[in-house]
């Protein structure tokens, strides 16, 4: 066969191809974004536990113990929360365990000032490293 001559096909051009320096700048970019609402998520829940933390020991401080059945029952729920290393967790399961007593009958006793102070103790312990 004879070659034929095509005048309307153009040669080959050199195309820059740039997609490997936009494909990195956006894992860098996407990457700078991510670190930095992370960041921002938590500065925004650390201060609402602190938040948190200082409302309900602000809470533990106001419970009455006049009111024995209630008192019992806001320091359980609360020193759960606040109670953070071994110790005090520790310190809240003993003090749950002599609050039992105080939850589940019709009539209950006045808090005893021994259980009293150990609440206060716990609540001191809890405002000491919190505040």
């Amino acid at each position: 066969m004879n070659q034929i001559l095509q005048h309307d096909i153009f040669p080959l051009l050199e195309v820059s191809d740039n997609s490997l320096l936009v494909f990195i700048s956006l894992i860098i970019v996407s990457t700078v974004l991510i670190a930095l609402s992370m960041s921002w998520l938590f500065k925004k829940y650390s201060f609402n536990r602190d938040k948190t933390v200082k409302k309900y020991l602000n809470i533990l401080k106001r419970c009455d113990f006049s009111q024995a059945r209630a008192s019992a029952f806001c320091i359980s729920y609360y020193g759960r929360f606040l109670a953070q290393n071994t110790q005090e967790k520790a310190l809240v399961e003993e003090l749950i365990k002599e609050l039992e007593i105080y939850k589940y009958k019709k009539n209950v006793p006045e808090i005893s000032l021994e259980l009293k102070e150990r609440v206060l103790t716990f609540i001191d312990i809890i405002e000491s490293k919190h505040v």
